[in-house]
């Protein structure tokens, strides 16, 4: 495996006199020992030349020397370039152009890079899932080589008075709100604000503090007789590619959705890109810049499923806009897959194969939470079926094998829905798909490629619920709409697919 480096990674990884940052370090420190190249190209001592300065030049390229050097890489011309990834609005933007075509043409694996305004052109290209940060690639590494057994962080729900203020994780809050302790403590702690947070080893890593607004109340352009606003959203720098903001927005949308919110909003600089990326991604709109020049993202909320008429070619991004409602016409196929106990658990954590737990966090007498939603909201399914008819916004019916270890095992537990399908031959194909989605090791991702014939069927989905009470074989027997545990991915029929909607819309809370 190889990891091109942006120039500036390369830089800081290599950093005397300056402090070598700890992340950097583990990062240089986990590619050593798992045997990961990293390699810089032409682009970035192209980068380097271009200084005025003769020693610092000089400085700067003997570290560019410590790395395997990608040379003559062939390339498109600036032209085509352009076409593909945008237009290069000077010489910093054409490197960062070659540096992302270098890595979509299968010189590097991966290109690594703090540069947001890099990644926010990788990903109008189609390409956002070749760019790691730092922080990324570490999590990268050590899913692959180093898997954990599952015990993703949980959401709990507090209030604001049970939170130290004077914990760093509240530093850079200071930092962009003049006057954040006064305003925490007079609104948030005298109010008993409910907060969600995340906690990882006893550590603050995230947190959004959340108020109801009537409409006379609410700052946002989008009316309805119930907004939530999220006063605040951060996610620890420490914990940067671990998904926790994903964690933390699907809490908001399946709590949204299932307390009748009509619209969500919140304020937010535009430096915080990464977030903003994220928001956008899932249905939040940019409106208007407020006077602290924070901009404003708003979200209306549905009730679904939606009839609809739209494209195919628009589905996932429209369904992602809607989540966790989503499109459902007389077209959309409706798939039963059946997974493993083992990998069950790990793709959905949250759903509790062991122990029963309720699906949405409600408040007990003694103000705790019984219930917390996983970790990510779009994943990724390998498998070898052969079904070539899954199409963006089918539905899939996850049906858990026979396995007395776990509970509800021969049940349906969990809907998804098509995000997208793709086929890979190779190892590095199939680890650039689902790098950042992927719960299997290297080697398990190994084995499914081996040296078959079928290509691996990559399948990425949104989690849209879980059933409430899973619905065992023998239902679906008695129905007609199995006749015995499905042993691949397989479709519902057409004459059949009414009766099993009626069934899920029982059980899931997300379908009204």
């Amino acid at each position: 495996m190889k990891f091109l480096l942006d120039t500036n990674v390369a830089i800081s990884l290599e950093d005397p006199p300056q402090t070598v940052k700890p992340a950097n370090a583990k990062f240089a420190r986990t590619c050593q020992q798992f045997d990961v190249k990293l390699v810089v190209a032409d682009p970035n001592y192209q980068d380097v030349s271009r200084d005025r300065d003769a020693k610092r030049r000089q400085v700067v390229q003997s570290k560019l020397d410590k790395y395997l050097r990608l040379e003559n890489v062939h390339l498109s011309d600036q032209e085509t370039l352009e076409d593909r990834f945008g237009r290069a609005n000077g010489h910093n933007d054409l490197r960062d152009i070659e540096l992302l075509a270098i890595t979509e043409r299968g010189a590097a694996n991966f290109l690594i890079s703090e540069d947001k305004r890099l990644y926010r052109r990788a990903l109008r290209a189609g390409v956002g899932d070749l760019v790691l940060n730092v922080q990324g690639a570490l999590g990268l590494l050590e899913q692959l080589f180093a898997p954990k057994p599952v015990g993703l962080p949980d959401v709990e729900s507090i209030p604001a008075y049970s939170l130290d203020i004077r914990d760093p994780f509240f530093d850079s809050l200071r930092g962009d709100y003049p006057g954040f302790d006064q305003w925490f403590q007079d609104k948030c702690v005298r109010d008993s604000r409910e907060c969600w947070i995340v906690r990882i080893d006893q550590q603050l890593a995230g947190i959004i503090v959340r108020k109801d607004e009537t409409p006379a109340e609410a700052d946002c352009k989008s009316r309805g007789s119930k907004i939530l606003k999220l006063c605040t959203f951060k996610v620890s720098s420490g914990f940067q590619g671990e998904k926790l903001g994903e964690l933390l927005l699907k809490q908001v949308l399946w709590w949204s959705h299932l307390n009748s919110y009509d619209v969500v909003y919140l304020t937010v600089y535009d430096k915080h890109g990464e977030l903003i990326d994220l928001l956008v991604r899932y249905g939040f709109e940019r409106t208007v810049t407020i006077d602290s020049g924070e901009r404003l993202l708003e979200r209306p909320m549905h009730r679904g499923p939606i009839e609809h008429d739209v494209p195919e070619h628009e589905i996932a991004d429209r369904n992602r806009c809607l989540y966790p409602s989503f499109l459902l016409n007389e077209n959309t196929g409706t798939f039963f897959v059946p997974i493993q106990a083992e990998y069950h658990e790990r793709l959905f954590p949250e759903k509790s194969l062991r122990v029963q737990m309720d699906l949405f966090p409600r408040v007990l007498p003694d103000g705790t939470t019984n219930r917390t939603p996983g970790n990510t909201i779009r994943k990724v399914y390998l498998c070898r079926a052969q079904t070539r008819r899954l199409r963006p916004g089918d539905i899939l019916v996850f049906y858990l094998s026979k396995d007395t270890r776990f509970k509800d095992y021969q049940s349906i537990t969990t809907l998804g829905i098509v995000d997208g399908v793709i086929e890979v031959t190779t190892l590095n194909d199939a680890i650039r798909a689902t790098a950042k989605r992927s719960v299997f090791s290297l080697s398990e991702i190994e084995e499914l490629v081996g040296e078959k014939p079928t290509p691996l069927k990559i399948i990425d989905f949104l989690l849209v619920s879980h059933l409430k009470n899973p619905i065992g074989l023998e239902k679906f027997k008695e129905l007609g709409v199995l006749q015995g545990p499905p042993q691949t991915i397989i479709e519902c029929r057409q004459s059949a697919r009414k009766q099993l909607h009626e069934e899920l819309r029982k059980e899931i809370a997300i379908w009204g």
